[in-house]
């Protein structure tokens, strides 16, 4: 080759090798600004819970799928009140209509919470339950393996002071110490501060439902023990909103059965839609 030729061929290297530097540098100072930037978080559940398996971890979100006003005897008998529970009943029943304030604002208190067509929130720790329930923002704290607290130290509650164990795979939560304030359900039966709740909790259908089973022993308000359950689905889909102000618009319950729109014009107060949709 030619003096011309290897000049030419020298200079076509020299820009091909000029070119891949270029492009190493440019990759590079890529990768630099990449390094840079905040990287966006991988998206995480927000509570996903635990497998359908795991019979002991009730950790997660949960929600009905129907809605009833009524707390009603699980082996289809009428409520066993006492006369004074039925006199009871009877004020609360129209105080639904009178105080829709104090029935909107107020804790529900346990069990009529978990009548609740809103979701319920589960953190599950090694000693504690604490349940998160959405509607009036109330939460409720179970300790695990646990006596009772004296009830001379412990103040009474809308939600009473709770302990509970493992039998096999339910949970078997026990209730005492009530402040007497708390209706059981969205009807108005009473409760009074001799309440006796014993709840037993459990996952069913391959744990995707959590069935629960209150046996109510209040002997100032009913003659002898009696029986209810309530069935929640499991809901990784859904998140807890905080927004709840006693009964101001809140999400969309019309795919739970029973509840269609628990809200009525802005002058109507929330238990009166409860009723007037539980047919009362």
């Amino acid at each position: 080759m030619d003096r011309a030729g290897q000049s030419v061929s020298g200079r076509k290297r020299q820009a091909a090798f000029a070119l891949a530097i270029a492009a190493a540098v440019s990759a590079a100072s890529s990768l630099a600004l990449a390094a840079d930037k905040p990287r966006a978080p991988i998206p995480l559940p927000y509570y996903e819970g635990p497998a359908p398996g795991e019979a002991h971890d009730l950790g997660g979100v949960w929600q009905a799928s129907s809605y009833d006003a009524h707390f009603r005897p699980l082996d289809g008998s009428k409520v066993p009140f006492t006369p004074e529970g039925l006199a009871a009943f009877k004020a609360n029943a129209k105080a639904i209509k009178t105080e829709p304030a104090k029935n909107n604002c107020l804790p529900l208190g346990t069990p009529r919470s978990y009548l609740s067509a809103f979701p319920i929130m589960i953190l599950q720790a090694p000693a504690t339950l604490t349940i998160v329930h959405e509607q009036n923002r109330t939460f409720r704290q179970i300790r695990l393996d646990r006596a009772h607290e004296d009830p001379k130290v412990w103040d009474p509650s809308f939600v009473g002071e709770a302990v509970a164990k493992w039998d096999g795979d339910t949970l078997v939560v026990d209730t005492v110490n009530f402040n007497g304030m708390i209706w059981l359900d969205d009807a108005g039966l009473p409760a009074s501060d001799q309440l006796h709740e014993i709840d037993r909790w459990r996952r069913i259908d391959g744990g995707k439902k959590l069935e629960v089973t209150f046996t109510i022993d209040d002997p100032k308000m009913y003659s002898h023990t009696w029986q209810a359950r309530r069935v929640f689905d499991w809901r990784p889909d859904v998140e807890l909103l905080d927004d709840w102000v006693c009964g101001a618009g809140h999400r969309s319950i019309a795919k739970v059965k029973g509840a269609k729109s628990l809200y009525l014009p802005k002058t109507q107060g929330l238990s009166v839609q409860l009723r007037e949709e539980a047919g009362n």
